[in-house]
């Protein structure tokens, strides 16, 4: 039996996690997952703000790594995150979807900065697999109406890969000491050999 994502026990798992910084740290390991689809939908239609991801995501691995970040340059980030995510009516590429969740998880896990809110990280975790179903959808070509639909998603490896990715990164983090140098190993391996959620560069 394929195990499903379930947001609830995302969200009891992340909230036993030993400190803020170490659910901090898990949301931005998975929006670190999520951030070259952005990256690739903005190369594909000419529109977007990259850069502006990668800065407001690298703020929160240095308050992942102890720093501290004022509460207005998050709330500005976040309001120009907002103006970079782009409307699914306005872009027919099949990767807007996955733009809109890579935004909106880098401006969640900004939101956690300053408000430790396990189901905020539960719903980090609930985009990246948003983005691999949706993705699986379309390049299988799935009809919701297939009595083995949700099977086949679940049963897609880029799925099996995430959902595991998130549980081991989970077990990870409860033991873990959030120094430096774990920091940067965490925050190194956050991706698939350097790839995203779809396996985008």
């Amino acid at each position: 039996m394929l195990e499903a994502f379930n947001l609830e026990e995302v969200e009891r798992a992340a909230r036993s996690l030993p400190s803020h910084r170490h659910r901090l740290a898990f949301g931005a390991g998975i929006a670190e997952r999520l951030l070259p689809n952005y990256g690739a939908f903005s190369r594909e239609v000419r529109w977007g703000d990259p850069g502006l991801l990668r800065l407001a995501l690298d703020l929160v691995w240095q308050i992942v790594a102890g720093g501290t970040a004022q509460l207005g340059k998050v709330r500005e980030l976040q309001a120009r995150i907002r103006s970079a995510t782009p409307d699914t009516q306005d872009f027919a590429s099949p990767l807007t979807s996955a733009a809109v969740d890579a935004s909106s998880a880098v401006h969640e896990v900004l939101e956690v900065c300053h408000r430790d809110e396990p189901r905020r990280i539960a719903e980090v975790a609930s985009l990246a697999r948003d983005t691999v179903d949706l993705y699986v959808q379309e390049r299988d070509s799935l009809r919701p109406d297939d009595p083995l639909f949700e099977q086949r998603i679940l049963g897609d490896s880029l799925m099996i890969r995430e959902l595991n990715k998130q549980r081991s990164e989970i077990e990870l983090l409860s033991r873990a000491r959030l120094d430096p140098a774990f920091v940067q190993r965490y925050r190194d391996h956050a991706r698939f050999d350097g790839k995203s959620t779809i396996s985008i560069s």
